[in-house]
């Protein structure tokens, strides 16, 4: 069995001063392939807050496409994702919810670590910055002048590319493997990603042909770590 923690930013507004329900569900399918089991579907946060004196709903997903090869696998017939639990936080109005999910029938492996926020103000960022750091020093042995300085570098090229949007590097860009970006349209606080089981012969070449996506964003998303068989691989939206 694979843990994975997933990390979403429901965006209110800043105008949540009560959550007066929430729940996560999955929602997903599984098909068979040559070489493996997909698993897509979503996982749903669904909710109801207050907003001054009025209530108000929320609803919010992730994407999930999860590819795990035949020989990473233990049983078969036990391959599925399910939400085990979830915790939240309630930030300056919005809210900051993770979610543990199990990949069940896979080998065992480490805990993964996964977001696909992206902040849209400083002080957000700066926090998202502090949330990092500490993680890493807490899960790896890392300089911090380092992951300063590759944090910095991945915020600088998404402001290139979308003005109106800073993504978030925090704690899956630790240890990544998965993890986001997102389409600039009035739903742009919905973050699509895929999550890729990497088999023996791939590499970023070969799954940025898959998926249709630059190498070097894929590289950037999962700090150019080594793919092994059987890695996570966080696959960014995009969109060409």
């Amino acid at each position: 069995m694979q843990k994975i923690y997933l990390e979403k930013l429901v965006d209110l507004n800043h105008e949540m001063s009560e959550l007066l329900s929430i729940s996560v569900d999955e929602s997903i399918n599984y098909k068979i392939e040559e070489t493996g089991i997909r698993a897509q579907g979503r996982i749903d946060i669904t909710g109801e807050f207050l907003k001054t004196a009025s209530k108000e709903r929320f609803n919010e997903f992730i994407e999930m496409d999860i590819l795990a090869p035949f020989e990473k696998m233990v049983d078969q017939r036990d391959f599925n994702i399910k939400v085990e639990d979830f915790d939240y936080k309630i930030q300056s109005g919005n809210l900051l919810v993770t979610i543990q999910a199990n990949i069940y029938g896979v080998e065992a492996s480490e805990d993964r670590f996964y977001n696909d926020e992206h902040l849209r103000d400083d002080d957000a960022l700066d926090q998202g910055l502090i949330d990092e750091i500490k993680e890493v020093m807490a899960s790896e042995v890392v300089e911090m002048k380092e992951v300063i300085h590759e944090h910095e570098k991945c915020v600088e090229e998404v402001i290139e590319e979308a003005p109106q949007v800073v993504s978030e590097v925090v704690s899956s860009k630790k240890d990544p493997s998965i993890d986001d970006l997102i389409e600039i349209s009035d739903q742009r606080d919905l973050v699509p990603y895929y999550i890729y089981v990497a088999t023996e012969s791939d590499d970023y070449d070969s799954i940025a042909n898959r998926y249709n996506v630059p190498a070097s964003m894929i590289k950037d998303y999962n700090r150019d770590i080594s793919i092994s068989k059987g890695a996570l691989i966080i696959v960014p939206y995009y969109e060409s």
